[in-house]
């Protein structure tokens, strides 16, 4: 069985992939940057068209990146979303299931609270009837 059959990843689209910013290494190489793609492994070269992500890691722009990103929305390295393109189906999608996670987890939190506040009064009556009883017995 594969472990990794029930993930729910989260493509980007060719449209937001397209609208990645696409720039020479030379110009975007910093002296304690990524010296090779993490993707590939491939040794960044200056005149190499690389990939920024908004995250500003680098990757090559040879089609490694490109087919991880139609795999998964997120950065390689730091696993930072890639935000979708305004007005694509992928971006309302992600609104919609933002929004829905929202939601749970302020259903979740209310239920939890509630929870919570019900423990915390059974503590206070077992404080109560533990003293009364060390009170009785002095």
């Amino acid at each position: 069985m594969d472990p990794n059959a029930e993930l729910n990843l989260h493509p980007a689209s060719d449209a937001t992939i397209a609208a990645l910013p696409r720039e020479k290494y030379a110009d975007v190489k910093t002296a304690d940057g990524e010296v090779e793609c993490l993707v590939c492994k491939e040794a960044f070269k200056d005149e190499q068209v690389v990939i920024v992500l908004p995250c500003t890691h680098i990757f090559c722009a040879d089609g490694c990146t490109e087919a991880w990103l139609k795999n998964r929305d997120n950065c390689p390295k730091c696993r930072a979303t890639v935000p979708a393109v305004e007005g694509t189906q992928e971006a309302d999608t992600v609104a919609a299931e933002e929004e829905e996670t929202a939601e749970m987890r302020s259903d979740g939190n209310a239920e939890q609270d509630a929870a919570m506040d019900t423990v915390d009064a059974a503590d206070v009556v077992a404080e109560k009837e533990i003293e009364d009883v060390v009170m009785e017995d002095a």
